[in-house]
């Protein structure tokens, strides 16, 4: 999926736009793969897959998101219409797919485990080494291509999401709670489920063969959503979900059509029933309940990010000017007329009050590639993806970062919790713990003077303080200057000619 967005870039089309339409593409593309498959395979057809998924919430608002889902519902429906009750034949094509799904949403490298451990076992079982080989060459090749390279380039096999999510912890109650919450708002997957149950004595019946084929992807799903509810979910309601949704959908149309084909019904019941899903399909759509903003950590996110932006149908194609992305843009001004090299700043809002009120995604993105952000959350940094998890909070939001390690990257803006301090080296972008002069020099000769000066009182004062705060703040003090190499009375009591211009930039 990223590769598919750099490409738009690439061709000159805004990611933003892009992303929305290459998302739409990719989804009708999968439901006309749907339609393909079931008229290429029975003479009545009943569609069930997009009364599945329509009246889904989730599955509309994915499927515009600029999130990589329809991607992901692409792939599954390639490899899902060319092996769902059958054997794998084209081993290497089936293969491949499933590298690429891992490489678009890593829980399918449980995919790739799962099929190719039945089919490894089988062709070693009859000597088969053609087609270990078509197994094996597309894992190694994507998979095992997309680790090596994360190895040499990031130095870890897997990435900062998978700590920063999980790291192999178990949240299991959490977990239920997502899995509860997706299928209560998931109109007619529960219906559509026991429909499937009471399909498949009548199938098997007939259709003994199809047992193992049923077993086997059924498998592959639980397996899935075992895995889901074991990291405790997400806190995006249905995001993780929504593969498993559209897994679900296709195994049950198919077998549904097969219950179908066995009664033999006319082509008149048939219309019939094509005309009760959609009416059905539509009804629930606009009918169904409400999803709640907030319920057990699980967050309607297009709720929540656009219900004061009174955004309609055709502004979803405009870039959407949220405040934190507004914010990001004044750090990108700022950090390209300082012309500051390493330009780090953080989103802590936990331990550390650095940017209080300031998420991740709107805000990075705004201020671009010349600003290093550390993630509170852990996404772009391994140090912190990798601390122990908080409890009882939203998944994939368990972390937090400490001061002491923020200045040790050289964060330029955090509170130092004292006030004095705080109101020294406030400025309209954060407090100011950056004491390379190199930096400081960058306020401008007035602003500089100005805060040096009191800077330099507030050592004095706090030197030999009786008081908690007054030593609480002291030592931070000792600390940046351990941090920059320079003692705050030795800093210089003039500014370089060349740094006087730099005032504007604030």
């Amino acid at each position: 999926w990223a590769i598919a967005l750099i490409s738009l870039r690439f061709f000159g089309i805004p990611t933003h736009q892009g992303a929305i339409c290459l998302g739409v593409i990719f989804s009708i593309g999968s439901l006309a793969i749907s339609f393909f498959f079931l008229y290429k395979t029975f003479q009545k057809r009943v569609f069930i897959l997009p009364v599945i998924l329509i009246p889904n919430l989730g599955y509309r608002d994915f499927s515009t998101s600029g999130l990589e889902f329809p991607l992901t519902f692409l792939l599954l429906s390639i490899f899902f219409y060319n092996v769902i009750g059958k054997e794998i034949h084209n081993k290497l094509s089936a293969f491949s797919i499933l590298a690429l799904l891992y490489l678009t949403r890593p829980e399918f490298g449980l995919f790739l485990i799962y099929y190719g451990f039945i089919y490894c076992a089988k062709a070693t079982k009859e000597r088969d080494k053609k087609s270990i080989f078509q197994i094996c060459a597309p894992i190694l090749l994507l998979a095992g291509g997309y680790h090596l390279f994360r190895f040499l380039y990031y130095g870890d096999i897997f990435p900062n999401t998978y700590y920063a999510k999980s790291g192999g912890d178990s949240n299991y109650l959490q977990g239920l709670k997502y899995l509860s919450h997706t299928i209560r708002y998931s109109p007619l997957v529960a219906p559509f489920f026991l429909l499937f149950l009471l399909s498949i004595h009548r199938i098997l019946k007939n259709e003994s063969a199809l047992g193992k084929y049923i077993l086997r992807d059924f498998l592959a799903f639980i397996v899935l959503i075992f895995y889901i509810v074991r990291v405790g979910g997400d806190f995006m309601a249905f995001r993780l979900l929504l593969p498993s949704i559209a897994i679900f959908a296709m195994i049950v149309q198919f077998y549904l059509n097969k219950w179908w084909s066995l009664k033999n019904f006319s082509d008149n019941k048939t219309i019939a029933l094509n005309s009760f899903l959609l009416v059905l399909s539509l009804y629930t759509m606009f009918y169904s309940r409400k999803i709640p903003i907030i319920e057990d950590f699980i967050v309607n996110e297009r709720l929540i990010f656009t219900r004061e932006l009174n955004q309609g149908f055709s502004s979803r194609f405009k870039e959407i000017r949220y405040p934190w992305y507004l914010e990001g843009l004044k750090v990108r001004d700022l950090a390209s007329c300082l012309k500051y090299e390493n330009f780090v700043i953080t989103n802590s809002i936990g331990n550390a009050k650095c940017a209080t009120g300031l998420g991740l995604g709107y805000y990075s993105v705004a201020a671009g590639t010349d600003v290093v952000l550390i993630d509170e959350l852990g996404l772009t940094d391994k140090y912190i993806a990798k601390q122990k998890r908080l409890e009882n909070f939203r998944p994939g939001h368990e972390r937090v970062v400490g001061l002491d390690y923020l200045v040790e990257r050289g964060t330029l803006f955090c509170s130092l919790n004292n006030a004095e301090y705080d109101d020294v080296m406030k400025t309209r972008f954060g407090v100011i713990i950056n004491l390379s002069p190199e930096f400081l020099f960058r306020l401008g000769k007035s602003e500089y003077l100005k805060r040096i000066g009191k800077l330099k009182e507030l050592f004095l004062k706090t030197r030999y303080a009786n008081d908690e705060k007054g030593k609480e703040i002291h030592r931070w003090l000792l600390r940046l200057e351990e941090r920059y190499k320079m003692k705050i009375i030795d800093l210089p009591d003039s500014v370089p000619k060349e740094f006087e211009n730099f005032e504007k930039c604030w």
